[in-house]
């Protein structure tokens, strides 16, 4: 999931950057930090429209929808986590 959200994140970046600059020249910030506000802006407003969905097509449903969690197996066996409902092994 998280290299899911960190590649989405890039996608908007860059998707923001290339709005801005087909924007007018008078519409496009001069100043730096006031572009980089603009860049900034234009990827939020991207990510509230698109978000969900990107989600939604790069996530299997049981993960989208929030329904796998993780529980501890007993200390005697692993220390490590494991899905619940993963098919047990043996």
């Amino acid at each position: 999931m998280l290299e899911v959200e960190a590649a989405a994140n890039a996608v908007y970046a860059w998707a923001a950057e290339q709005i801005l600059a087909r924007r007018l020249p008078e519409e496009r910030p001069n100043d730096p930090a006031e572009y980089a506000a603009a860049v900034r802006h234009e990827a939020q407003a991207l990510r509230h429209r698109a978000h969900h969905k990107l989600m939604q097509a790069f996530l299997e449903p049981e993960i989208f929808e929030g329904a796998v969690s993780l529980r501890r197996m007993p200390v005697a066996t692993s220390p490590q986590l494991r899905l619940v409902g993963a098919q047990e092994s043996g």
